[in-house]
């Protein structure tokens, strides 16, 4: 059933046996995957079935780091939900993501690809997906074929992409009328309360925006209110730890991350080039994209994180407008002092052929080329400084606002580099166009308007060792018998896949857990 929590007497208390703190795409899966069984499931969902100012206001936070999105810009806080908002690319992670990587501290998962593996099923058919296939030949068509390529050290790949599925609406029915769910809305959890030495949750508590306060008891809690949150929640539950739940070794928080994208260069064609592959197309009724990455080879030998390209069409306009070359000769013509440097107006115009190629091209056909930007998504490595913390200012509920530390480095911008470079040559060798990478801001060292992917990840991070993570390879939290945590927060890494499939794909494994019997 679904209850609106603000209707509930003050003082409630609602018992079950799982209490599941947020309902958006691994709150739900969990909550669908324990209906019909004879546990009793409680579902908290901060807000309701609609988007609501008020309750959206709860995410404000604070920015301190790499510039980054205002934390109520980048979640939303309703039932579903992020995936209300959500474009639906889904895609595994790759074997690679899984493994101990000793260029990249921290890496490694407890486990590898193939453990996930008949959970990636599962989630392809919760997520409206189509088979658990993602090779490239499987989706290829006559009219729609990945360029030819040289086996060097870039890969066409595919994503598949979901209607997408707002989870909120699509499983909202099913929610309702499970017997063994009851789902409440406009319930903010404030709190975790455990015994005196923290070994166990025994109650949550919390509170609706009308004023009523209510508690929720259980055998087990899951917490799934994504990456800032989840790490929030276990860093402002200090009632019996004063650092924290999870966090005696201080990693609840650290290791935040997002894929880095930039659109640092751009591919000029030395022909017509057909992309549809690469564009979203249908095969067999799956909306399917392709997209360029670096292959594992290149990545293990010149100990690179995992990075892909998008190829979307570019406005040659565009290119000649940035180009000081260009600009700088055309205005010491126009005033009459081009003869004064000529060399040096020359050295520049070489240095910048492509643009010069461009401009003659137009003006003797009075046609621009379609050239095409390269939109790179770049791995995020797990970097201790890159954190969520709690601020000084409270919101509306009273608890502590977050502050994001959004933090990467060398290892990012030495991949998105070779990300570049790999396709300049593979694109040389298949005749396919030359690649012009675009200069960097010279105050930031990456490609003007480098930003974050929208995809939180990190946290609370994985790892068997309680003194180099949160969680273990169950997603309990470490020396907490009844606490887990479901959603990308869990991530040891991060790959360069969109997170959605892959944290489903967890919450599924995780309720499997909870129905074996002692848990």
């Amino acid at each position: 059933m679904l209850t609106d929590a603000r209707t509930l007497p003050d003082g409630t208390e609602i018992e079950s046996d799982v209490c599941i703190v947020g309902g958006g795409a691994a709150g739900i899966t969990i909550a669908r995957e324990l209906s019909h069984t004879p546990l009793r499931v409680c579902l908290l969902e901060s807000g309701g079935l609609e988007f609501d100012p008020r309750t959206q206001a709860l995410y404000r936070g604070e920015v301190i780091g790499f510039p980054y999105y205002d934390p109520d810009k980048f979640r939303l806080r309703f039932f579903g939900g992020t995936t209300n908002h959500w474009q639906g690319v889904c895609r595994p992670l790759d074997p690679l993501d899984f493994e101990r990587r000793g260029w990249v501290p921290g890496s490694g998962w407890p486990f590898g690809r193939a453990v996930l593996e008949p959970y990636y099923a599962r989630a392809q058919e919760i997520c409206q997906l189509g088979p658990l296939d993602y090779d490239v030949s499987t989706w290829a068509t006559e009219n729609a074929a990945p360029f030819a390529l040289p086996e060097t050290s870039i890969e066409s790949r595919a994503y598949q992409q979901s209607p997408p599925t707002r989870f909120g609406q699509v499983y909202r029915e099913e929610i309702r009328a499970a017997a063994n769910v009851s789902a409440y809305l406009h319930a903010n959890v404030i709190e975790i309360e455990t015994g005196s030495l923290a070994r166990a949750v025994r109650r949550v508590r919390g509170a609706c925006l009308t004023g009523n306060r209510f508690t929720a008891r259980a055998r087990w809690y899951v917490l799934a209110t994504g990456a800032v949150e989840n790490a929030r929640l276990l860093l402002a539950s200090r009632g019996t730890t004063p650092e924290g739940l999870g966090n005696r070794h201080g990693w609840v928080g650290r290791t935040f991350m997002e894929h880095i994208s930039a659109v640092g260069a751009i591919l000029l064609p030395s022909k017509p080039l057909d992309r549809s592959f690469y564009e979203t197309h249908v095969v067999r009724g799956i909306p399917v994209t392709g997209h360029l990455a670096l292959s594992p080879d290149l990545v293990r030998r010149e100990k690179l994180l995992n990075a892909q390209a998008f190829v979307r069409p570019y406005t040659m306009k565009q290119t000649l407008r940035s180009s000081p070359a260009l600009v700088s000769a055309k205005m010491a013509f126009e005033s009459g002092t081009l003869d004064d440097d000529l060399i040096d107006h020359v050295r520049a115009l070489i240095a910048q052929i492509d643009d010069l190629a461009i401009q003659s091209y137009d003006a003797w056909f009075g046609a621009g080329l379609q050239g095409f930007a390269l939109i790179a998504i770049v791995e995020h490595a797990p970097r201790v400084d890159s954190r969520i913390m709690l601020g000084k200012e409270r919101d509306a509920l009273g608890l502590q606002r977050v502050r994001v530390d959004w933090q990467f480095g060398d290892l990012e911008r030495r991949t998105l580099s070779a990300l570049y470079e790999a396709i300049a040559s593979t694109a040389g060798q298949a005749g396919l166009g030359r690649v012009r990478i675009l200069p960097d801001d010279p105050e930031m060292g990456w490609p003007p308007g480098v930003r974050g992917a929208w995809h939180q990840m990190g946290t609370t991070r994985m790892d068997e060792n309680p003194t180099r993570g949160v969680v273990n390879a169950d997603c309990r939290v470490h020396g907490i018998e009844n606490l887990f945590v479901a959603g990308s927060s869990v991530f040891p890494t991060s790959g360069y896949a969109n997170p959605t499939l892959t944290l489903v794909a967890l919450a599924v494994r995780l309720a499997d857990h909870l129905k074996k019997p002692g848990v």
